[in-house]
Parts: structure tokens; C-alpha cells; sequence
């Protein structure tokens, strides 16, 4: 007799996909707010922390959260609770979000190298 053939598996839906991506999408902007909560608070290591998973996932927010979190014209008007600015990690991480497609990046590391 003939062997019955696995059914073909059909191709990946693209609202599924779209749908997968946005559930990412909405978990690392999740991120990035609870990052930008923290960092208003003065709580810089964990708005920090909250930055840096949302980057792991994609996000080039969260790139752009870490450079602000290390941005010394930012973190000038915040009453830190930990931690100081530092100009060449802002730079380095306003570059990967400008690379990671992020369109305020650009305009943030022209701000930081006119105010050196």
C-alpha cells in the first residue's frame, strides 16, 4: 500500500507573525516606560536595567533610554539617587540607537558633542 504523506505545513500567517511581533513590540515599550519612570524618579541603575532588557529585545528605544540614562544635559535636571552622567556612554549608546534606526538619536549625539 501507499504511505500516507505528512500534510504540507502551510506558510506562516503574516497577521500571526505581525501579532507576535507586536506582543514584542508592546512588552519592550512596557520596558522603556518603566524605564523612563525610573529614570525621572532618580533611580538611574534600575531605569538602567529596565533600558537594557528592552534592547535585548530588539528595541532601539531602549538603546536610546541607556544613552539618555547616561546623558549629563538629561540627567541635569533630575535629582539622582545613584549613579552620574558620563558623555562617552551616552555617545556610544546615542550611536547604537541611531544604527538600531531610532530618529531622535541623531539629533541627541549632535546636542552632546556641540555642549563639549
Amino acid at each position: 500500500g501507499k504511505t500516507a504523506q505528512p500534510a504540507p505545513i502551510p506558510p506562516p500567517d503574516s497577521m500571526t507573525m505581525a501579532a507576535l511581533d507586536s506582543t514584542k513590540a508592546s512588552a519592550t515599550r512596557a520596558l522603556v516606560l518603566e524605564g523612563d519612570a525610573l529614570l525621572k524618579s532618580g533611580d538611574v541603575r534600575q531605569a538602567r536595567l529596565s533600558y537594557e532588557k528592552a534592547w535585548a529585545g530588539g528595541s532601539p528605544a531602549g538603546a536610546y533610554g541607556l544613552a539618555r540614562s547616561f546623558d549629563p544635559v538629561v540627567l541635569g535636571g533630575v535629582a539622582l539617587k545613584n549613579d552620574k552622567p558620563d558623555t562617552a556612554k551616552a555617545l556610544e549608546w546615542y550611536e547604537r540607537a541611531a544604527i538600531a534606526g531610532h530618529a531622535g538619536a541623531a539629533d541627541s549625539i549632535v546636542r552632546l558633542r556641540l555642549k563639549r
